[in-house]
């Protein structure tokens, strides 16, 4: 591979990483949104679902279980972007470290790590969301019949 190769060959990867981060960092906003809101608007008329249910318990409870599943899925998503971060800066250490000469083998299994950790961390997020959804349907559901 020449050195004309070498230049369009980073060139293409340099774009293609940088949409991935951006993808990325669009994902996790977009899951602390949908979680965050979700929480809130489930936070917002809990007092008015106690006191409609009333003889109901097992809807307040529902709607108090989805609530702690979307606050769990906004974790979930605080920690995908927790690690998308450090994801970056051990990319960034290794090739600042690679440009030097220097070689040390710990950045590569560290970028690993919290790379697979953040998407664990945004599957975990999204399934927590939809489960908190579920449970609303169930709550709803068990109040009107």
């Amino acid at each position: 591979m020449d050195e004309q190769e070498r230049a369009a060959w980073n060139q293409e990867f340099q774009a293609n990483n940088s949409a991935a981060r951006d993808a990325a960092d669009k994902i996790i906003a977009m899951l602390v949104l949908i979680n965050g809101g979700a929480a809130v608007a489930v936070l917002s008329s809990l007092s008015s679902v106690a006191e409609t249910a009333g003889e109901s318990p097992d809807t307040v409870r529902g709607v108090a279980e989805a609530l702690m599943l979307y606050a769990w899925g906004l974790v979930a998503a605080v920690v995908a972007g927790v690690c998308a971060y450090f994801t970056h800066y051990a990319n960034a250490a290794t090739a600042a470290r690679y440009v030097a000469g220097m070689r040390w083998e710990i950045y590569p299994w560290i970028k690993r790590a919290f790379h697979f950790t953040g998407i664990l961390a945004v599957v975990i997020s999204g399934v927590l969301f939809v489960m908190g959804s579920l449970a609303i349907k169930e709550a709803v559901l068990s109040f009107l019949g």
